[in-house]
């Protein structure tokens, strides 16, 4: 059986990568190959759920895909990059003494705890307005009411609150960086850091889908990662990290489920809705390479689908965009529209294109990370460690979906790099007992 000679090829690679990575838990190519081998594990439990072996053809483009990560891994780690200190205006973030307590004023803690709020009201409240012209007028079913829409693509917020959702999460970010900073490296715990991050976990409540809260949760591991290896206490940091993750992961898969079969109501088991997310994709992608999609119409007709879409908007073009949701697929008693993260770089650049785009991506999130872990200037580095973090949210999805083109959006992306450095500046500005906030320079 193919999938069984997959299973044997994953189980051999990451050991392999574990070892190779010498106790450096975050690996591109552990990771991929770690996901992989779970969604394998599930298809082989459920292959007579899913009824059929998948072809030799999909065993290539898997392994292919992960060896490139690896290649591009190996060619990253021995590229040392120089990035500057990040600059805005006359001003460097930084502080004069890092050992100073890192709480700001209480008005803005708050301040940005209401700004989350009223994002999730806007929106909830914009979910309302539509569920009430299609006749349903419970406000407390409204999330219920919408997720068949939203999925259909029948319904999707303005581009309004997409923005202010960007700023909202980039603030969360900040937050949490600091919580887990004073946590880890001054030990001291300040609650009140919270409420942010804890408004922030509401309003994904109103974003009817589940996997914010995904990339919440890896993005701190990133971030837990990152400053773990730069506290004064050494002793035993990658079994404290291997505790850390198993706990935020099976949190935030949880979560993932429970609401997911909450919302749905579905009468499915939890571990068939389990094999659904995680196995389903292998099967699509099998699916896929049998019978694959017509040719695009233009290049990168998927991955690089909001920038046709923009495109379009101001200057009145006429591209193809792809339809919110990727095609569904179908087998004896189920269905899904998930084809595991190499979908879209294959049908939009091509077996060779797919493998070209692993190396680089495996190459620029392994740069990023060694210059993390070489650097212990972590403050300064806010934004870049949170790109770490989303890369590792993207490695976690691979076998389910290419979460890499969340990068790609026109206007939310570039905002919320921008909300990033701004909200990390008025953070510092506001803290409290420290003598000097900006080092002016160059």
């Amino acid at each position: 059986m193919n999938i069984l000679i997959l299973f044997i090829f994953l189980l051999i690679e990451f050991i392999l990568f574990f070892c190779i990575a010498k106790k450096r838990l975050t690996s591109i190519s552990l990771w991929a190959s770690g996901t992989f081998l779970l969604s394998v594990i599930s298809y082989i439990a459920w292959i007579g759920y899913f009824g059929k072996d998948i072809s030799f053809d999909t065993v290539i483009v898997i392994e292919g895909s992960i060896l490139c990560y690896f290649i591009g891994e190996l060619l990253g780690t021995k590229k040392r990059i120089r990035i500057p200190r990040f600059t805005l205006g006359n001003y460097r973030f930084g502080l004069s003494d890092y050992s100073k307590v890192m709480i700001p004023k209480r008005g803005f803690i708050w301040a940005i705890s209401f700004f989350i709020l009223m994002i999730a009201a806007i929106r909830y409240y914009d979910m309302f307005l539509f569920v009430r012209r299609i006749g349903k007028n419970n406000i407390f079913m409204v999330i219920y009411h919408i997720r068949a829409y939203a999925t259909a693509g029948e319904y999707s917020v303005g581009t309004l609150i997409n923005l202010l959702s960007s700023v909202g999460e980039a603030c969360a970010y900040v937050f949490t960086f600091y919580f887990m900073y004073n946590l880890i490296h001054l030990h001291k715990r300040y609650n009140i850091l919270l409420m942010p991050i804890i408004t922030y976990m509401l309003y994904l409540l109103t974003t009817t889908g589940r996997t914010g809260y995904l990339r919440f949760f890896l993005i701190v591991i990133g971030i837990l990662y990152v400053l773990l290896k730069h506290s004064e206490h050494h002793f035993n940091i990658e079994l404290k990290f291997i505790k850390y993750v198993i706990i935020l992961l099976a949190a935030a898969i949880a979560i993932f489920f429970l609401y997911g079969l909450l919302a749905r109501k579905s009468e499915r088991s939890f571990f068939k809705y389990f094999a659904d997310y995680f196995a389903a994709a292998i099967y699509g992608l099998d699916g896929y390479l049998e019978s694959p999609w017509p040719s695009n119409d233009h290049f990168g007709q998927y991955t690089l689908s909001n920038y046709y879409y923009w495109r379009n908007r101001i200057f009145s073009t006429d591209f193809e965009i792809p339809k919110h949701h990727l095609p569904f697929f179908y087998w004896s008693s189920g269905k899904s529209n998930i084809y595991t993260g190499f979908i879209l770089a294959l049908q939009d650049f091509g077996i060779l294109g797919l493998f070209i785009t692993r190396i680089l991506l495996g190459a620029l999130y392994s740069m990023i990370e060694s210059y993390l872990l070489r650097e212990t200037d972590t403050v300064r580095h806010i934004l870049l460690l949170i790109f770490f973090g989303y890369f590792l949210y993207v490695n976690f999805s691979l076998s389910v979906a290419d979460r890499f083109i969340e990068f790609l959006t026109v206007i939310t992306f570039p905002l919320f790099v921008i909300s990033i450095c701004l909200v990390n500046r008025l953070y510092i500005k506001s803290c409290r007992n420290i003598h000097k906030y900006w080092r002016s320079g160059s």
